[in-house]
């Protein structure tokens, strides 16, 4: 996502040193030699003009900005910025305060405002990328007091302070519970300490990825490993694809549950061929005289398995379809329908406010963090409710999915359609590598079938991942 910067200043500079790598960054400023000098170990598009101008301001890709940002000098020059981000309604706003006497003219336009040039860069840096983080600068703003909680998939979790220390922080102290511990170096942190760091300038973000669960852990909150199924030799793509997420995702190995005799014609003995398809990943293979229910429940339930992939090809059987939505949601394991569409380049998700671990969203973001993947996400308005005053907090789920994305280095596309919830979103799904897709029970029956629908009717594969009625 872009972030527009009106103002080639210290501030600026400060700002996009310390946001994450998923901003695209413009920087606007009308003396074309402070421009040149500006500088900036990132990428920075550098355009040249009045930040005041409509013009300009599109030139620097306003209309496709997610936040601006009026870092000028001049308090005319912000507020006009200011008014023209309102105009494109840009979902992030914020301005820095010259003269104090100006500030309720500020106040008036209803955005997030920054005065002091000592911490405005930190305060801008929360406004931007919003987190479950709290902090306080001190030492003329060299230093900073952070608090923050420990989330599920730090790396700090599960690992003693000893194991995690640095020259750039000190952590004071850490809240577990309703008790307060001083760590020393043997403390262990746990996932929901909230813990208080002092942090050097300049280490803000070290920190920060440190203490959080920005790592990705696909599949590893279902199991430890893929399984795929295979009862003919068409299903070698199938083979392959499940391999790709061996390789691209946290699993340690590849089970295959193969039918007696795949390769009864081939020279080669079955183990032979299929080793040969899938030779980059450890193999552990199994074989049965025919793949049922019953013997992946019972495979299953003795092996950590994170995906079960089934290959479906062109095969558009429902009942086979059905039949593996009811399994993933009784075992609780995702199920890749394989129509071999991989590798996946763009992964597609309905837009939902949903950001839990086990959430289509945070698949996908896991996903594309290890394949270097984008996420397309698609927002389905049905006509009923096109003529609605009432607003939208569809706004706020797309800022809140790009805020987890940029945290992950992820970059996220919208995309928006009128109708059918499952038909749009089948046509939709032709335009991705991957559509992922949740289950649900019998309380959301709408929502089932348009899981079930999507899944029968694209072309291309579909993960389907449990969840909660």
């Amino acid at each position: 996502m872009k972030v527009l910067i009106a103002g080639a200043n210290g501030i600026a500079e400060q700002l996009i040193q310390r946001i994450g790598s998923g901003w695209e960054i413009s920087v606007v400023d009308i003396d074309q030699e402070i421009l040149r000098e500006f500088a900036s170990e990132r990428k920075v598009e550098k355009i040249q003009g009045d930040a005041s101008s409509n013009l300009v301001l599109k030139k620097a890709g306003l209309e496709s900005s997610g936040a601006v940002i009026a870092l000028t000098d001049n308090d005319d020059v912000n507020i006009e910025v200011v008014k023209l981000a309102k105009d494109a309604e840009v979902p992030r706003i914020s301005a820095r305060v010259v003269d104090i006497q100006n500030e309720s003219k500020y106040k008036k336009l209803d955005i997030d405002t920054v005065i002091s040039d000592n911490i405005a860069a930190r305060q801008l840096e929360h406004l931007l990328e919003p987190r479950r983080v709290a902090s306080k600068a001190f030492a003329g703003g060299r230093a900073e007091a952070i608090e923050l909680e420990i989330e599920s998939g730090s790396p700090a979790s599960g690992k003693q302070l000893k194991e995690i220390g640095s020259d750039s922080f000190i952590v004071g102290a850490l809240l577990r519970g309703s008790s307060v511990i001083i760590p020393h170096g043997d403390t262990l942190f746990q996932t929901g300490d909230l813990v208080t760091v002092v942090v050097q300038a300049g280490a803000f973000s070290e920190v920060v990825d440190l203490f959080s669960g920005s790592e990705s852990r696909f599949p590893l909150y279902y199991g430890k490993n893929v399984a795929v199924v295979m009862e003919s030799v068409d299903h070698l793509g199938a083979l392959s694809e499940a391999e790709e997420m061996v390789i691209n995702t946290q699993a340690d190995s590849l089970y295959v549950y193969k039918k007696e005799g795949v390769f009864e014609d081939n020279i080669e003995s079955d183990e032979d061929s299929i080793g040969a398809v899938a030779s980059n990943v450890d193999l552990q293979i199994s074989s049965f005289p025919k793949i049922s229910n019953k013997v992946l429940d019972r495979e299953i339930a003795n092996t950590s398995i994170g995906i079960l992939v089934v290959p479906l090809g062109t095969n558009k059987d429902s009942s086979i379809i059905k039949n593996y939505i009811n399994f993933s949601k009784k075992n609780k394991i995702p199920v890749l329908f394989s129509r071999n569409s991989n590798p996946y380049t763009r992964i597609g998700i309905k837009l939902s406010s949903d950001l839990t671990e086990e959430s289509t969203s945070k698949v996908a973001l896991d996903l594309c963090q290890k394949m270097g993947s984008s996420i397309v996400a698609f927002e389905i308005k049905e006509a009923e409710f096109l003529s609605s005053d009432t607003p939208s907090t569809n706004s706020q789920d797309l800022m809140n999915l790009e805020d987890s994305a940029r945290y992950k280095g992820v970059e996220v596309k919208h995309e928006e359609a009128e109708g059918n919830v499952a038909k749009e979103l089948a046509n939709k799904a032709e335009s991705v590598g991957l559509f992922i897709l949740d289950t649900t029970g019998s309380s959301s029956w709408q929502k089932r079938k348009t899981t079930e629908f999507i899944s029968i009717n694209s072309n291309i594969s579909i993960l389907v991942v449990p969840s909660e009625d």
